[in-house]
């Protein structure tokens, strides 16, 4: 700032030595150009450039090295040349504790453990958010996670993210979509790179056929604008996390893209019927 309002004394001064008017006019332009480009350049010092990357995962872990790919297959895509995010936001659906009408989190930073992982998450500053739920649990000095819908990742985020230091974990209830709103905008609010993964599995219980028909029905509402009210019909197992992106990408205008669909009763060869369960990969660009 000091070597900014140094240039402009200088320029000033020079003006008043002229004695022309066209070489006047000459250095009023160059005043305003030098000034221009110096707010710019303080404003782009001063104010967080604010990124933000969508992906939703699956949760279910029949073949766990599809899910290592698609990582595999992101972190190339939006972090090349060894970059990496800020923060990442970690939604899942509230499994274990149906009657929770809250998003749940933390109330501090905490080392979370789930089988044999365990990462350090960030509690995520909000009023709204419930950090007193059964989602994590003190045992023995060691804080858990029973829900795999947040614990199934942590092997991954350690595996291709392990400098990411600020990593929060959220647990919505999945079909209340007014947490969506609130949410996208604290995210979008996060300076620097945020990678939001929405971990969400897609048909349940259904034939093959019928669940290849509904998940084409969920991509078909992803890629459409002013499809919000929509989300909640979709046959997902948490259309809160589904909502968190879709804003998001909403506010950006970025669009989703498919890199796969399977199910269990692909990956096994036969239809499974009511055993069977969707998954979607996918990321917005």
């Amino acid at each position: 700032i000091a070597l900014f309002w140094g240039m402009l004394n200088i320029i000033l001064l020079t003006i008043m030595l002229m004695s022309t008017r066209k070489k006047i006019w000459f250095w009023c332009l160059g005043v305003l150009l030098v000034s221009a480009v110096s707010i710019s350049f303080l404003f782009s010092r001063i104010s967080p450039q604010r990124q933000y990357f969508l992906a939703v995962i699956p949760h279910f872990m029949i073949n766990p090295v599809k899910v290592q790919d698609f990582y595999s297959f992101l972190k190339a895509r939006f972090f090349p040349s060894h970059e990496t995010p800020d923060q990442i936001v970690l939604l899942s659906p509230n499994h274990f504790f149906l009657k929770q009408k809250r998003v749940e989190g933390l109330c501090t930073l905490e080392r979370i453990r789930f089988k044999d992982q365990t990462i350090v998450a960030t509690p995520f500053v909000d009023d709204r958010i419930a950090c007193d739920g059964g989602v994590f649990y003190e045992k023995g000095g060691q804080i858990y996670t029973k829900d795999h819908g947040l614990g199934e990742h942590f092997r991954w985020i350690n595996q291709f993210f392990p400098t990411v230091k600020t990593v929060y974990l959220l647990a919505l209830p999945t079909h209340h979509m007014e947490h969506a709103s609130w949410l996208a905008e604290n995210i979008q609010k996060m300076p620097w790179k945020t990678l939001v993964i929405a971990s969400v599995d897609f048909s349940h219980y259904l034939s093959e056929v019928i669940a290849k028909q509904h998940d084409q029905v969920s991509f078909s509402v992803l890629q459409q604008s002013g499809a919000f009210d929509q989300l909640r019909r979709l046959d997902v197992d948490c259309p809160a996390c589904l909502g968190v992106v879709y804003r998001l990408a909403s506010r950006e205008k970025i669009r989703v893209h498919q890199r796969w669909r399977d199910s269990s009763s692909t990956i096994v060869g036969k239809d499974l019927m009511d055993q069977n369960t969707s998954r979607q990969f996918l990321w917005w660009e």
